[in-house]
């Protein structure tokens, strides 16, 4: 009779070793499982936040920027992050679009082709939208960004007319 009840309570003892490793190890697996979400969310934070710092230097858009003898009139799109027409972008990279006034709340209407989940976030000032792309943008593919007519600004003008940004999706290598 000693030794079954030493046998009985051995075997139990293996069986609840053996739970409390498996209950260890889902216990690491959620934890690494939300380090590695942390990670993610601080590097697309981070991500976001040197966009917004590459705001201020951004190249002309030839299709709309002012100049002198072609200044628009009322609200519309000054500049944007891309050298011209079907710019390279590559697969990580925001698409940042800066406007004449600011743009009024929940008054901005885009429409990404071909179409895409995405992030757009506006600058404090209101005035320098940042699309950016859920996860990435599909490598060597052709989308075409327009913001429609229908978008205010803080003073209720509408965008003087849809404005249409073509880029091309490139690897991290340019290609």
């Amino acid at each position: 009779m000693f030794l079954t009840l030493t046998g009985n309570f051995r075997i139990e003892n293996w069986r609840c070793a053996i739970n409390m490793r498996k209950g260890t190890i889902l216990l690491l697996v959620f934890l690494i499982f939300v380090v590695v979400l942390i990670l993610v969310e601080q590097n697309s934070i981070r991500t976001n936040k040197q966009s917004q710092s590459t705001i201020a230097p951004l190249p002309a858009n030839t299709e709309t920027s002012p100049t002198p003898s072609n200044k628009p009139q009322g609200f519309s799109v000054v500049k944007t992050s891309l050298e011209g027409k079907d710019s390279a972008v590559g697969v990580g990279d925001a698409i940042i679009i800066q406007f004449s006034e600011p743009v009024a709340y929940d008054e901005i209407y885009y429409e990404l082709q071909p179409a895409t989940k995405s992030e757009a976030s506006m600058s404090q000032g209101r005035t320098v939208l940042t699309i950016n792309p859920s996860l990435i943008w599909k490598i060597n593919t052709i989308y075409s960004l327009r913001i429609n007519q229908k978008t205010k600004s803080e003073s209720g003008q509408n965008l003087s007319s849809d404005f249409v940004l073509n880029f091309r999706t490139v690897g991290s290598n340019g290609y």
